[in-house]
């Protein structure tokens, strides 16, 4: 179908300054005499929505690594016109996603994945290996191909962990599970039944449900018109590196739901 994808992401907010890419101070190849802003930076303009043809089914969404968490909430569940994303069942996110959020505990990324639970998700992605800064250069300014393929390398270590030590992939595969497994249960309209009515599905069906609707987790690695980018290795180093053993994930329920989840 005929999408208008970034729509959500492309949202201005009055309360935030925003200047053209070409006059910002962040930009390498800008012009020092033109730039304008000063620290705090303010935001540049962002790219304005742009029309494509998506298969839910098949296409996979990638918000690479110029993306940044504080978009990235608005971006999944933006409603109404900028709901571009309602049918979407495979999303990759680059590495810069994954580093830490702005206070340190990834809570804007733990809500957006979160919030992927109202959408038909079968798989999440991880991408370590893109370029940060590339903004500005040819794969962010032109059309082109982006593969999304299988690593050359295994991904199941840490940098000091050993082979056998837990990785991101495999905490988050459990966290999902964990969130994803409330004991809310749905009559076959597709509303949430009382406790009283619940005598249709028993708890094995119940559980197989949910195990179905459970993304899975994986890693890629990215090529650009055929092009490698960033070390895959010390770019999963770093991703690991940061979430560490998640222990601040394994105990995080959305704020609506504390105390609800076991």
């Amino acid at each position: 179908m005929l999408v208008e994808v970034g729509v959500s992401a492309a949202q201005t907010q009055d309360t935030r300054k925003y200047i053209d890419w070409k006059y910002h101070p962040a930009n390498p190849h800008a012009n020092p005499n033109l730039t304008v802003g000063t620290a705090p930076l303010p935001y540049a303009i962002p790219h304005p929505p742009v029309k494509v043809y998506l298969s839910w089914e098949n296409d996979t969404i990638y918000l690479g690594p110029e993306f940044h968490a504080h978009h990235l909430h608005d971006f999944l569940t933006g409603a109404g016109e900028g709901q571009e994303l309602c049918g979407l069942q495979r999303i990759a996110l680059g590495h810069n996603l994954w580093r830490c959020s702005r206070n340190g505990q990834w809570d804007e990324l733990r809500e957006a994945l979160y919030s992927l639970k109202a959408r038909p998700m079968k798989e999440v992605i991880l991408v370590p290996d893109d370029n940060i800064g590339a903004l500005e250069d040819r794969w962010y300014s032109r059309r082109h191909e982006i593969k999304l393929l299988k690593p050359e390398y295994t991904y199941h270590f840490r940098p000091n962990g050993g082979d056998k030590a837990t990785t991101v992939v495999e905490n988050l595969q459990e966290w999902f599970k964990r969130l994803w497994s409330d004991r809310r249960k749905v009559d076959d309209d597709g509303t949430e039944a009382d406790d009283q009515s619940v005598t249709v599905k028993g708890e094995e069906e119940l559980k197989a449900e949910r195990d179905e609707r459970i993304p899975i987790v994986c890693v890629k690695s990215i090529r650009r018109n055929g092009h490698k980018m960033a070390d895959f290795r010390a770019g999963l180093w770093g991703i690991q590196e940061a979430v560490g053993d998640m222990r601040y994930w394994k105990t995080w329920s959305p704020p609506e739901m504390e105390g609800t989840l076991s």
